[in-house]
């Protein structure tokens, strides 16, 4: 099998290899991690060398495509192993072991909510790293530090440190066995960002979060956005299912637990889970919206959104870019959590002034944008 693939910005071809296949090689022999071969050919006819794909990130996805017609119609708690995720992080050293974690998780606002609490981190002079998905323009979105995505150089240098460590991690994709996609950019995003000298890391999890690849990071922070009905197929038939899933960002480290607005029912869930134990140990500290904090006032139009809220006895106003009211309540809850990792880090707290430095300053493109004033073109 050849494909030749336009990849941006390079307009280079790649061939891949042809024992890359869903069933069984051309020798006879099931396809596994030694088959992350492909030559690549770009337009000057040179061969990146440590990585054999001129399109970049090709090389990430190849473990998830071999298993997946194994997985047809499997949920994540039988296909997902965030297990393989922590393998790669410790074979390449355990750079997440030295750099503090933010996991977020829910349904909905889990990109806003990251990416305002990248804001308002760096407001109050951290530097951070931030790991989101999927991404708008270019793959490199995926792994940004202090704003700015991670270039083709740095990229290809980490990939060619991380792709031989996963290859050689013994899966059977025949058996539905492989390394996730998040697991590889998170492990390239966390050599990335200690090399970097990241203060600290906001990574967003996938549809669920206990079985997510985020859940090896060891998160000493876990924030739970709005909870609904989503993804059944791959989570489960009912709400309790779901909530389930998604109380597992928290886990066996997490000092803390941050709340965002829910339904009445999604609350109750959670505290079912909580009570069960599933959701990090007693001395585990849970911060609700509309308690530990929340908006005190809204107002959102087209010019923005304009809000007052607090966290703790600590009030504030700020006016986001961000349209909706719902961000609003996303902005309220990144507040909290950022309040409390500053403190955490004996950086704290956070100001009045450094949040309406970051309210300001935060763009989410893709999400409810304001392209064109006349006529009104909105982008979501």
């Amino acid at each position: 099998l050849a494909v030749l693939k336009t990849a941006a910005p390079d307009r280079s071809r790649t061939v891949w290899n042809p024992r890359i296949k869903s069933g069984r090689s051309s020798d006879g022999e099931p396809p596994s991690h030694r088959s992350w071969k492909a030559a690549a050919v770009g337009e000057s006819g040179r061969r990146l060398e440590g990585v054999g794909f001129l399109a970049l990130d090709d090389w990430i996805y190849a473990s998830y495509l071999a298993a997946r017609p194994a997985n047809a119609g499997r949920p994540d708690r039988e296909v997902r192993r965030p297990d393989l995720a922590a393998a790669v992080l410790r074979a390449i050293g355990s750079p997440h072991e030295a750099l503090p974690t933010v996991v977020v998780a829910g349904s909905k606002g889990k990109g806003s909510t990251a990416v305002s609490l990248a804001f308002l981190l760096r407001a109050a002079g951290l530097s951070v790293g931030l790991l989101t998905g999927p991404p708008l323009r270019s793959f490199h979105e995926r792994i940004r530090l202090n704003g700015r995505p991670i270039d083709d150089g740095d990229f290809l240098r980490l990939s060619a440190v991380v792709e031989p460590v996963a290859r050689g991690i013994p899966i059977d994709p025949a058996k539905g066995e492989y390394i996730g996609p998040i697991a590889l950019w998170q492990a390239v995003g966390y050599l990335y960002f200690r090399e970097k000298g990241a203060d600290v890391v906001v990574a967003e999890a996938g549809r669920g979060a206990r079985f997510d690849d985020t859940r090896a990071l060891g998160a000493r922070w876990a924030v739970i956005t709005p909870i609904f009905e989503e993804h059944v197929s791959e989570l489960g038939p009912t709400l309790a299912d779901i909530v389930w899933h998604k109380a597992g960002a928290v886990g066996p480290r997490t000092e803390a637990v941050f709340v965002g607005r829910q339904r009445p029912d999604v609350f109750r869930l959670l505290q079912d889970v909580r009570r069960r134990g599933e959701a990090g140990g007693p001395s585990v500290r849970w911060a609700t919206f509309g308690e530990a904090f929340g908006v005190t006032a809204c107002a959102a139009d087209l010019q923005g959104t304009r809000m007052a809220g607090f966290v703790g006895r600590t009030s504030y106003r700020a006016t986001l870019a961000l349209l909706g009211r719902h961000q609003a309540d996303n902005f309220a809850l990144a507040v909290a959590v950022a309040d409390a990792v500053l403190r955490s880090l004996g950086r704290g707290p956070l100001s009045p002034a450094a949040i309406e430095r970051a309210a300001a300053r935060v763009r989410w493109p893709g999400r409810l944008e304001r392209l064109l004033e006349r006529p009104l073109v909105l982008l979501d």
